[in-house]
């Protein structure tokens, strides 16, 4: 059965999901039984959203690092020695490194001192 169907047709909440990103997450739901298609829907729903919601997360903390201390401004994403990004405030001269928690989760190439 179409995927679309199957949403129309149990009145799947898909809270903002679109079909096509659930047929990129789930590509054999339309030859699955009934049943399992819509567990795995709703699984891949909830994933898709606490991704996304991940992804807010973690861009409200890039803009919060990106921000100078005196004036608060949005600085210039600049790369140190080891390839360390950091922001820099062209107007105060001063940086602002990105938190290493927070390179990880971006995935920046990023070589940790040793």
């Amino acid at each position: 059965m179409k995927l679309e169907t199957i949403l129309s047709v149990y009145k799947i909440n898909t809270y903002g999901v679109t079909a096509s990103q659930i047929k990129e997450a789930i590509p054999e739901v339309e030859n699955m039984v009934i049943d399992q298609a819509i567990a795995a829907i709703n699984s891949a729903i909830t994933a898709i959203g606490f991704s996304e919601l991940d992804r807010e997360k973690n861009s409200a903390e890039l803009n919060k690092a990106a921000k100078c201390n005196i004036c608060s401004m949005p600085g210039k994403l600049v790369t140190l020695a080891r390839n360390r990004p950091v922001f820099h405030c062209v107007n105060h001269n001063t940086i602002n490194p990105i938190p290493v928690e927070l390179i990880k989760k971006l995935d920046f190439d990023y070589e940790p001192t040793k």
